[in-house]
């Protein structure tokens, strides 16, 4: 599936991480954004509209677990994904049950059996919620529109009991 309209953005302060992210990723079809800190993620974030974020833990400025903090503020649609070599099982527990991040993906990691299909999951579950989010949209405006259509009718039965009041006094 070409999914043109999808981007991910890979967050590492290791410009060899994200070398090695390129080359593993260069056949997926979606638009791949690469930041070496958490502040350039945001100012990509800021530009583009970005499905799912997989970003590095341990950075210097701003660390991943801030960076996911403040994308699930600003982006709450994006989906997080941790991938780091930080074990720290404490953190890493904290951040999934915080929802600052949907998974957590160990370095080294599986391009085939790990990365990519996670990508994948996450992109489908980006579509789904903005799927849910425009349904949503859309049936209150429907709900709109009928509610101003009872407000006709019931505007309407009046003007005809008027009428029909107004028969009977002329008979």
């Amino acid at each position: 599936m070409v999914e043109k309209d999808i981007n991910v953005l890979f967050v590492d302060d290791d410009e060899n991480i994200l070398n090695a992210l390129k080359r593993e990723l260069i056949d997926e079809s979606y638009n791949k954004f690469f930041a070496q800190s958490g502040n350039e993620a945001l100012k990509i974030m800021n530009e583009f509209e970005i499905a799912v974020i997989i970003t590095d833990l341990s950075m210097p400025e701003l660390n991943g677990l801030e960076l996911l903090y403040s994308v699930r503020m600003n982006y709450p649609d994006t989906v997080r994904i941790i991938l780091s070599a930080f074990t720290d099982a404490r953190v890493i527990l904290e951040a999934i049950n915080t929802g600052e991040t949907h998974r957590f993906i160990p370095k080294p990691w599986n391009s085939e059996k790990e990365l990519i299909p996670t990508i994948r999951q996450a992109i489908e579950q980006y579509r789904e919620c903005r799927k849910k989010k425009k349904l949503e949209k859309i049936l209150k405006e429907r709900e709109r529109e009928i509610k101003e259509l009872k407000n006709k009718i019931e505007i309407l039965e009046n003007e005809n009991k008027k009428l029909k009041s107004l028969i009977k006094t002329s008979e």
